[in-house]
């Protein structure tokens, strides 16, 4: 930890004014890429600076910022996080202990005020190399001064920290990923079986190129939002990068396991890392925002948006005797000019017939002609998207965001389609400029998006059906406290 401090790791995008290095989101990502090794390492710097740093640099005074950031940039101190009660889990609201107000303040307290009582570290089942506490602070008197913001801004202050900086979990499991695969592939080089080397055989050509495909497509958004957030630092990015983050923790998890497949009896040794980087990758699951709560986030934060475009067209839905006249021209001509606004990808102009529905999106014409045919079912799958959003504003109404398998059907679609259209963009560059190697990217591009084409258009054909089925199951399973079907060896008779 000495030696981060002595080369600056503790304050990367902090101005060189405090102390910093005023590093871009580009330059970060690319060095929490190089923490791959170590995720304990990654885990402690960005819960410093990511978090408890960030939180000064978005909200503090230019007083509190001389005060505090250049002991904090060097390391000379370092940040801590509080942001929930231990029973409250991930969520800030409510709290339960102390004197309770209608409001959420957010305080700069240091170690020394008196009444901070750091608990033991909690163990854990990876990242062992970060310590997780509880703080108990018990009549810990904080001077006015040290408020971040306006005194009621502490919700809003931690959804901005906890959001803004998650995409640097995937530049880490990039690092991560790259390190595992690279020994993968030598491994089965060296491993034979029945007289051949096991990197010949079918089924660990296939695992082996479905880590790699899913690897492209994680360090293709990563750095897509990277660069996003590098070229316009004051635009609003925190979906895009709670998509890297919910991305980045399935992929990882995905690939390590097919890793420890192709590795056998050895995986679940310390001779390779798979099984280390495994249970680090279960509790980076809950780093910076619990998955199924980034789920929730980006479908509401999302919903939000495209509910301004659409709530013409659903108020009037859900009344469609009074509205007849508006909504008949709407059925029959196929209305798809709201996808023109659809930020993923720039419009122009494709054609598809599919159950006679024309989708105007030109996904083709920014992308190179060898991936024409994977931009015309995207296309599809946005005009399907689309229509699946509309469908349930209409179906639910204001209580859509209450509807918490709807929520992740869309989030899962739109996270899909980010990544989709990230590999196709990036891959599409890489052979237009005539980059070594462009040719197996496309083939790389090829095997992953045609795997999250059939994952969308199977999610998009039975949620409904999922939906009720899931209701029914749990509803026998909370009436019973448990799993509930009879042992298969009772008898009937």
């Amino acid at each position: 930890m000495r030696s981060c401090g002595e080369i600056g790791l503790f304050g990367q995008r902090v101005d060189s004014s405090f102390n910093g290095l005023g590093l871009n989101a580009l330059e970060s990502t690319r060095i929490a890429e190089a923490m791959g090794l170590n995720a304990s390492l990654f885990a402690t710097l960005t819960a410093h600076e990511a978090l408890g740093m960030k939180a000064i640099q978005l909200a503090g005074t230019e007083e509190q910022k001389r005060k505090y950031l250049p002991a904090l940039a060097t390391g000379e101190k370092i940040a801590a996080f509080c942001l929930a009660e231990a029973s409250r889990c991930a969520c800030c609201l409510p709290f339960s202990t102390g004197e309770q107000e209608d409001r959420v303040t957010p305080f700069i307290v240091e170690r020394t005020f008196g009444g901070v009582h750091p608990q033991s570290p909690a163990p854990k089942l990876g990242l062992r190399g970060l310590d997780l506490v509880d703080v108990v602070f018990s009549n810990v008197k904080v001077p006015v001064e040290n408020v971040l913001g306006d005194a009621d801004s502490g919700l809003q202050l931690a959804t901005r920290v906890a959001a803004s900086d998650r995409y640097l979990v995937g530049g880490l499991c990039v690092g991560l990923l790259r390190n595992v695969v690279d020994a993968m592939v030598e491994h089965c080089q060296m491993r034979h079986r029945f007289g051949h080397s096991i990197a010949q055989f079918g089924m660990v050509q296939e695992r082996l190129v479905r880590s790699a495909a899913h690897l492209y497509a994680l360090e293709s958004m990563t750095y897509l939002v990277a660069g996003m957030v590098t070229a316009q630092p004051e635009r609003d990015l925190r979906i895009e990068s709670s998509a890297v983050k919910l991305f980045a923790s399935g992929t990882t998890k995905f690939v390590l396991n097919e890793c420890m497949a192709l590795s056998g009896a050895l995986g679940l040794t310390n001779e390779l890392p798979i099984e280390r980087y495994l249970r680090d990758a279960y509790v980076l699951d809950s780093f910076m925002g619990p998955i199924d709560l980034l789920r929730l986030y980006i479908a509401g934060a999302s919903l939000s948006y495209a509910g301004k475009d659409m709530q013409e067209f659903v108020r009037k839905a859900r009344k469609p005797v009074a509205n007849i006249r508006y909504l008949l021209p709407k059925v029959f001509m196929k209305d798809v000019r709201l996808l023109l606004s659809a930020p993923a990808v720039g419009a122009t102009s494709i054609r598809e017939n599919e159950r006679g529905t024309r989708v105007s999106l030109r996904v083709r014409d920014h992308l190179h002609p060898n991936l024409a045919h994977h931009a015309n079912r995207l296309s599809r799958i946005i005009y399907h998207t689309h229509e699946a959003t509309r469908q349930a504003f209409i179906l639910h109404g204001p209580t859509v965001i209450e509807n918490q398998l709807v929520l992740k059907l869309l989030a899962d679609l739109a996270v899909d389609l980010f990544a989709v259209t990230a590999c196709l963009s990036r891959a599409s560059r890489a052979k237009s400029i005539g980059l070594r190697y462009h040719d197996h990217e496309l083939e790389l591009t090829s095997a992953f998006v045609l795997e999250a084409f059939s994952r969308m258009e199977k999610a998009l054909a039975d949620y409904k059906q999922k939906g009720n089925l899931s209701k029914r199951i749990s509803a026998v399973m909370f009436k019973e406290n448990g799993y509930a079907a009879v042992h298969p060896l009772s008898r009937v008779w």
